[in-house]
């Protein structure tokens, strides 16, 4: 919760887990990027050609935001989850138009990767038939294979590698130790380590906030009463 503002040297290091739901998203938008400065040296057939490809699975205006090389910061988490599952026909797009460039061959291989592990990041329960130790193993290796790639593509700018990020140096170094310790101590899949629960209780006592109250006399006191049956209670 470092984003509350707490003094570090208040937080036990062991105890430092990073948000999954904030990776993922920053990790997809590198790879989008990369993609689109790749796309926009192509003629403007293909590049329209693909814009037809995303009007499959996004809205028009994230399409305009694409098309117009506006930031991809605009893109919410169920849109980067859509490009996410739509990998595989991306991949094959791609192939089909490049079949020839050994970089773009290298990136295909990292959408197939990165849509694997990214689904691997929020997994929370973990089913009494999944051998999770083998599948993190398994995952493990594909995060190193994603890095390597990444070193020859979408992690270069000016020399090999230049251009890691966090989010990227995180994935590859430290989710899984803490992927095999949340699993070791607790049982469950690092997909815990999300704020979005927070977030939609937020939205829930934001709701019950302005819609349940007249805005006169003790506000608190309806407002209360009302959160403690919704969180308490799950009504």
């Amino acid at each position: 919760m470092t984003h509350w503002r707490l003094c570090g040297n208040l937080l036990p290091m062991e105890c430092i887990r990073f948000y999954v739901f904030h990776l993922r998203s920053g990790i997809t938008k590198l790879l989008l990027n990369y993609l689109r400065r790749f796309l926009r040296r192509q003629s403007v057939e293909i590049r329209s050609q693909f814009n037809t490809e995303l009007e499959k699975f996004w809205r028009p205006y994230l399409v305009m935001v694409w098309k117009f090389n506006k930031s991809l910061n605009k893109l919410k988490g169920n849109e980067i989850k859509r490009f996410i599952n739509n990998v595989d026909n991306t991949v094959s797009w791609l192939k089909n138009k490049f079949p020839n460039l050994s970089h773009m061959n290298y990136f295909c291989k990292a959408l197939s990767l990165w849509k694997t592990i990214s689904q691997f990041l929020f997994i929370s329960k973990i089913d009494d038939n999944t051998n999770y130790e083998e599948e993190l193993a398994r995952i493990e290796i594909m995060i190193e294979k994603f890095y390597n790639i990444g070193r020859l593509t979408f992690l270069t700018d000016k020399d090999e590698g230049d251009h890691e990020t966090f989010y990227v140096h995180c994935l590859r170094f430290y989710i899984v130790p803490h992927a095999k310790i949340t699993f070791d101590r607790h049982g469950v899949g690092i997909g815990i380590f999300t704020m979005q629960g927070f977030e939609h209780r937020n939205k829930e006592s934001k709701h019950i906030y302005n819609c349940h109250n007249n805005n006169s006399g003790n506000m608190c006191h309806p407002t209360m009463t009302r959160l403690y049956d919704k969180f308490y209670y799950n009504c």
